[in-house]
This record gives structure tokens, C-alpha cells and sequence, in this order.
């Protein structure tokens, strides 16, 4: 969907400032509402992500989420620590700003995910039918995605241990098996 509507931080924020949310008539379909404003939450989330390019998104998880060192990160993505830096501050910036200008929830902003819901389902970005972000998952889903997850932890600790006394080849070459490990691959698609 975002390939071929690229999404940008202008004009979600048009559609904060602008939506006609007091005019939407009520579409939740007796799910409650503070379930749907979760799902909303975790949608915009989704969304102002979308909103960086491609590069860009990736140097904001492997920082933001991962912790990456510099150095590692500058040589997954093939430019120096310096610019990986200075990119992952200006892309931190960049999210923040927009979270304090239009978010009530982590700044001053006027956005509310449970005012904007029927909005939202209106326009197609959440479904009471269809809980993309925050539906219940099975017991047995949620035990294989935990498992592996331990799994994750466990290479974390290795990881730890590895960052003192390995070179950043090495560190590299442990990254991208973390990354391309069935465990994670669980957890991503869960």
C-alpha cells in the first residue's frame, strides 16, 4: 500500500489538523472503544514510520530499537559511524518533533487516538472487524513467539560478550544470522 501512496510527515500531519473528526458518525460496531484507540495508536505508529524513507526507517530501528553500535550499523548500511550518527539524530528529531506538535499523548499536539477513531475507521485505517495491531493472538502463537523470544534474550547476553571481545566483522557476520534466524523470523511475523 505505502509503495504506491507514499506516505510523508506533511501530509499526515495535514490530516491530523485538518480531518473532520467531529463530523464522523459512530463506526465502532460495539468494540470498545479504548481497544480501538489502542489499535489506533499502534497504526500511527506504523504510519510515521512509513513516513521516512527506506533508509531512514532502517537507521531508526537499528538505533532506537536494537541499540546498535555506530560502527555496526555504519558498516551494515555501508557509510561511516559518523554519518550513521548524525542520520539517526536527525531522524530522532524528526519523529519527535512531529509526535510533540501533533500527539497528545507524548506532546502538546491535539491528536487523540480515541477522538480520532471513528475518523480512522472511516478512512479506512483501522477495521473493528479486523484488528491488524493489537488482536488476541492464539495461545500456541503466543507460546512459539515467547519461546523464541527467550531464544532472542539469550543471544542478546552472547551478544553482550561479543561486543567486547570480537571484531566488528565478526559483530557484523552475528547480526545478519541474528537477522536472518528463525526466531526472529517468529517474532517479526507474529
Amino acid at each position: 500500500m505505502f509503495a504506491k501512496f507514499p506516505l510523508s510527515f506533511e501530509y499526515y500531519g495535514d490530516d491530523i489538523q485538518n480531518g473532520k473528526i467531529d463530523d464522523v458518525p459512530d463506526l465502532t460496531q460495539n468494540v470498545e472503544k479504548t481497544i480501538l484507540a489502542e489499535e489506533l495508536k499502534l497504526s500511527c505508529t506504523n504510519v510515521m514510520l512509513q513516513c521516512l524513507d527506506s533508509e531512514s526507517r532502517c537507521i531508526f530501528i537499528l538505533g532506537t530499537m536494537f541499540k546498535a553500535d555506530s560502527r555496526i550499523a555504519g558498516d551494515i548500511l555501508g557509510i561511516t559511524p559518523e554519518a550513521y550518527r548524525q542520520r539517526l539524530s536527525r531522524i530522532r528529531r524528526k519523529m519527535a518533533d512531529f509526535l510533540r506538535e501533533y500527539c497528545g499523548a507524548y506532546g502538546n499536539g491535539t491528536c487523540r487516538c480515541a477522538d480520532r477513531v471513528n475518523y480512522a475507521i472511516q478512512n479506512h485505517r483501522i477495521s473493528p472487524n479486523q484488528l491488524t495491531f493489537s488482536a488476541a493472538v492464539p495461545a500456541e502463537t503466543m507460546l512459539e513467539v515467547k519461546e523464541a523470544m527467550e531464544d532472542i534474550d539469550d543471544l542478546s547476553q552472547m551478544f553482550s560478550f561479543c561486543k567486547s571481545y570480537q571484531s566488528p566483522e565478526s559483530l557484523k557476520e552475528f547480526i545478519q544470522k541474528f537477522l536472518d534466524s528463525t526466531s526472529f523470523s517468529i517474532v517479526g511475523n507474529a
